[in-house]
């Protein structure tokens, strides 16, 4: 029995260290993964490197202090001018030319896959000059695309003005009830404006600086059309939102 019982110990260290082994071999696939991770959906957008470093500097007061006058709140007085405040202020004027690039990129994409698609039309129409095969596969390649786009568009529409305010709303209720959210008015109509907003059009500027051009194209023209979409839903729930929160 006690030869049994040492066999049976000796084959369970033996088992745990076979178990320990194979979780350190894991290991660094499991880095690797985080690495790859990492590298595809923060280093390589540029905008979220921007935002992080925004985050760390405003995080640290000594980083913070070198771009910003701040006031002191114990002897409430007011330091001068920052080391680095021109250069926070040429970094911001900078930055306020954001929205309008965003526009010219939006429109530039749709400009070129416009005429894309004539060309491509004019191309498939020669090709089928000398034989109907080639122009029915383009008119099915056509029609295909179109059902593709109308379900994409339903889908976005469904999740950002169905889906996502009411979503908003049961959360904002079971923080309130909680008390995890203060019931200030003014916090409420944003969270809650935020939820029913169309997609910022900065996916089309990061599909670009990702050199996607065929993804850019195909979110590009999705965009318009929830933009014009988003006419009537945008300002029912804005009309829902503030009666909610009595600011009317």
């Amino acid at each position: 029995k006690k030869i049994h019982t040492i066999l049976e110990r000796m084959a369970l260290s033996m088992r745990k260290k076979q178990g320990f082994t194979t979780m350190m071999m894991g290991v660094p696939k499991c880095l690797r993964m985080v690495k790859r991770m990492v590298n595809e959906l923060i280093l390589s957008s540029p905008p979220t490197i921007g935002a992080l470093v925004g985050l760390v500097i405003g995080a640290i007061p000594f980083f913070r202090n070198l771009f910003l006058a701040h006031t002191n709140t114990h002897t409430h007085t007011h330091t001068p001018d920052a080391i680095l405040s021109n250069l926070f202020q040429a970094l911001e004027n900078t930055a306020r030319a954001t929205t309008p690039l965003s526009v010219l990129v939006l429109a530039g994409t749709m400009a070129s896959s416009s005429m894309m698609n004539n060309n491509n039309k004019k191309k498939k129409k020669k090709k089928g000059e000398g034989g109907g095969g080639v122009l029915k596969e383009f008119e099915g390649d056509f029609d295909e695309e179109r059902r593709g786009g109308t379900r994409r568009l339903l889908l976005v529409f469904f999740s950002r003005f169905v889906m996502m305010p009411v979503v908003t709303m049961v959360a904002i209720n079971v923080a309130l009830h909680y008390n995890l959210l203060t019931n200030d008015p003014a916090l409420l109509i944003v969270l809650l404006m935020q939820s029913a907003m169309p997609p910022a059009q900065n996916s089309v500027t990061m599909l670009q600086v990702a050199d996607r051009p065929l993804a850019a194209q195909r979110v590009a023209r999705t965009l318009l059309q929830l933009y014009i979409a988003s006419i009537l839903p945008v300002s029912l729930w804005m009309t829902f939102f503030l009666h909610k929160t009595k600011l009317t």
